[in-house]
């Protein structure tokens, strides 16, 4: 008997239909086929784009971070031989406008009556720099002053632009009263970062002479062209703009770069130079020099006949014109960022320094640039006629 309640003679439909899916489409057990699975290397791809971009982000936070160890390496007092054997010279202790105390070394000169005021590197300090300041009162016939930046030597604080400008004002007004001549009868040199101090001052000041050995266009040109790879422009803090300061002095330049410099490329150094309005200023290029060789005798003889004048007349093989054509140093130009007019008391209106007792713009006032002495190496003139 068929106990079976659904079968083929029952009139009850069946509880669950069958039915095949219209002809063309696939059957149940195919329908997974049409999600079409992820290829592997795309996964694999966009995991790497993700950690590329996290570890490009770390490297960039790390680096702005980092900045001020990098601008500012620093040279702690335990840095060099402070008992300085040998050399004459007098400890100074001064205050910079915030009131952080600042520390130098004053080499007196008692047979000149010039007084060179000195911005040391980044990586210096007064006490690894004695013997060359000893070089220059000798050699140069000056009397000079050297300090430390704060966070430098035995300088207090903790270094950055501002700070470290405000730095090299103060020290201006300590040698300017020592000397008690008015500022601008000062000798201003700088080499490297103290290039862009040096420059600062000369943009407020109007020294007698501007010396700069190895500086930059602005520290940002340089670690854009280092770190092509970040967007340093944007993001760096401590920038230097030596190529915009320059423009405010127009007084006598005599600049010098090596083209070996691995540290501030010659280009940098160059559009520097390019920059400055001057009509009376030279640039010395010394082919086999890097960033940290010591100066050699051919650039001490140049600035001692730069700001004591000789009387040899320069030879004219080894002058070349400023506007001649010169290899591309402006790589990696960029728009300049515009600086605000200084604000610093030292922004003296320079129509008012004539009441000094030496006016600023008279002749007596200014080194020759035109009595430098005869030298093998490249030097650029950049009044466009023979010394």
């Amino acid at each position: 008997m068929n106990t079976d309640p659904v079968n083929e003679n029952s009139s009850l439909e069946k509880p669950f239909p069958i039915s095949m899916p219209p002809e063309g489409l696939p059957t149940p057990r195919k329908a997974h086929l049409l999600v079409k699975e992820t290829p592997k290397a795309y996964v694999w791809s966009a995991w790497i784009l993700k950690f590329s971009a996290t570890c490009y982000l770390a490297v960039l936070i790390l680096m702005i971070l980092l900045e001020s160890s990098l601008v500012f390496p620093g040279s702690p007092s335990t840095a060099g031989d402070w008992s300085h054997p040998g050399i004459a010279l007098e400890e100074v202790d001064f205050t910079s406008a915030d009131g952080t105390q600042l520390h130098g070394f004053f080499f007196q000169n008692p047979k000149s009556d010039q007084y060179l005021l000195f911005c040391h590197g980044n990586g210096e300090n007064i006490a690894t720099i004695a013997s060359e300041m000893d070089l220059l009162r000798k050699q140069l016939n000056v009397s000079v002053f050297a300090f430390d930046y704060r966070g430098y030597g035995k300088s207090e604080g903790s270094p950055w632009e501002e700070g470290v400008l405000a730095d090299g004002e103060a020290a201006a007004v300590w040698l300017a009263d020592r000397s008690q001549q008015p500022i601008e009868n000062l000798i201003i040199m700088g080499r490297s970062l103290g290039g862009g101090v040096a420059v600062h001052l000369a943009s407020l000041v109007d020294p007698q002479a501007l010396i700069l050995d190895r500086t930059f266009s602005s520290t940002v040109d340089v670690a854009a062209d280092r770190y092509w790879w970040l967007p340093v422009r944007y993001v760096m803090r401590n920038q230097f703009w030596s190529i915009v300061r320059i423009k405010r002095y127009e007084g006598p330049l005599f600049q010098m770069h090596g083209v070996k410099d691995e540290v501030i490329p010659i280009w940098s150094g160059k559009k520097l130079f390019t920059a400055s309005p001057s009509e009376d200023k030279y640039f010395m290029e010394i082919a086999d020099l890097y960033h940290n060789d010591p100066w050699p005798q051919a650039f001490i003889d140049q600035v001692d006949g730069f700001i004591n004048g000789e009387e040899e007349q320069p030879q004219k093989e080894s002058l070349i014109k400023a506007n001649s054509p010169t290899p591309d140093f402006n790589r990696n130009a960029s728009e300049v960022i515009p600086i605000a007019p200084e604000t610093s008391p030292l922004n003296i209106d320079k129509q008012s320094r004539s009441s000094g007792l030496l006016d600023s713009t008279s002749s007596s006032s200014r080194v020759s640039s035109s009595r430098i002495s005869k030298s093998s190496n490249a030097i650029y003139d950049s009044r466009g006629k023979d010394a």
